[in-house]
């Protein structure tokens, strides 16, 4: 048996200033729920292999739900850390702390070109365990590139993430976060270079066969895509934004049947992932299935009424004569 240990801090770098409750889920079930102390750290102890998801849902703060690949065998012991972004905080302008892969999201609703989204982050903040395995300056690098990520200066990100990769050319989760940094900006070439170079560093990586399915969607070559996600899945079965990247890809391939499917399996995953039900938006609409459309788009401002696209449900609601919430 091993251990799940964390700390939370607001995102600006306090700690809460009260506890926290925290959750420990695996496959949709409840294992634990504990408090953070004053200083925002918790822990679950005794805790057999398996893939967790450590979940915070806050009403003052966005929700946060870190997966983690839990396996004593390799490490008794796994550390993450939380960081909490404030409802109230209007410099914000998207919900995850580390933001995850959300692919053509009402992608035909403003009628111009798509945008780069983010890639999925697998990695935990365990900046201690990173230096038992790489040189310090590296982890140092990997640190700032992070903070200057989640303040949304990409640019200097790549550079630190970049000085990360030189100094310890082996560091994958620094090519990782690097190939993520790339895919905020458009650079779908420089992206897929990284993660391939995860792979190659450490070939069981599910996510990043995740993050390579990403481009490929984004650059629209959906089959390849999915051969990506098949081989992240086989490794990370019960990973939303695995499955969520496949229902997309699906979508497009106009497998739909399939694609609701696996969407609705990532919300059971992750009933947080407001992506997968924007993507289950896209399929409805390409459907002409009204009803359900007019309950996703409804679905959606009840559980993330602060999202940034929320004034575009609601004008979606509109045009379809349909009000914000059912009667």
């Amino acid at each position: 048996m091993g251990t799940i240990i964390g700390q939370i801090r607001i995102s600006k770098g306090s700690f809460p200033s009260r506890r926290i409750e925290v959750t420990l889920e695996t496959r949709g079930a409840r294992v634990s729920t504990v408090y953070s102390d004053d200083e925002g750290r918790f822990s679950f102890p005794l805790l057999l292999g398996n893939l967790y998801h450590v979940i915070v849902n806050d009403s003052e703060y966005y929700p946060v739900d870190e997966m983690v690949a839990h396996n004593p065998a390799i490490n008794r012991t796994n550390i993450v850390q939380i960081y909490l972004t404030p409802k109230t905080d209007t410099s914000v302008t998207a919900r995850p702390n580390r933001p995850g892969a959300n692919a053509h999201m009402l992608d035909n609703m403003g009628g111009g070109q798509q945008q780069a989204v983010p890639g999925g982050n697998p990695y935990l903040v365990n900046l201690a365990e990173y230096s038992k395995k790489f040189p310090k300056g590296a982890v140092k690098e990997f640190e700032k590139g992070g903070k200057r990520s989640q303040e949304g200066d990409v640019d200097s990100a790549i550079d630190h993430y970049r000085k990360a990769v030189k100094i310890a050319p082996a560091f994958y989760p620094a090519h990782n976060d690097l190939g993520s940094a790339y895919l905020k900006k458009g650079d779908f070439a420089s992206a897929e270079s990284e993660f391939n170079e995860v792979l190659r560093l450490n070939p069981s990586d599910g996510s990043a066969y995740f993050n390579l399915g990403n481009v490929a969607l984004l650059t629209k070559r959906f089959p390849e895509g999915l051969r990506y996600v098949d081989e992240g899945l086989k490794k990370q079965p019960n990973a939303a934004n695995g499955l969520f990247i496949q229902g997309a890809l699906l979508r497009q391939s106009g497998r739909f049947i399939d694609a609701e499917r696996v969407l609705r399996q990532a919300l059971a995953a992750n009933p947080s992932l407001a992506a997968a039900h924007l993507e289950l938006v896209n399929l409805y609409r390409q459907q002409e299935r009204k009803s359900d459309l007019i309950a996703e788009l409804q679905t959606f401002l009840r559980q993330f009424p602060s999202d940034p696209l929320a004034p575009r449900v609601k004008e979606m609601l509109v045009k379809l004569g349909a009000p914000a919430a059912p009667k």
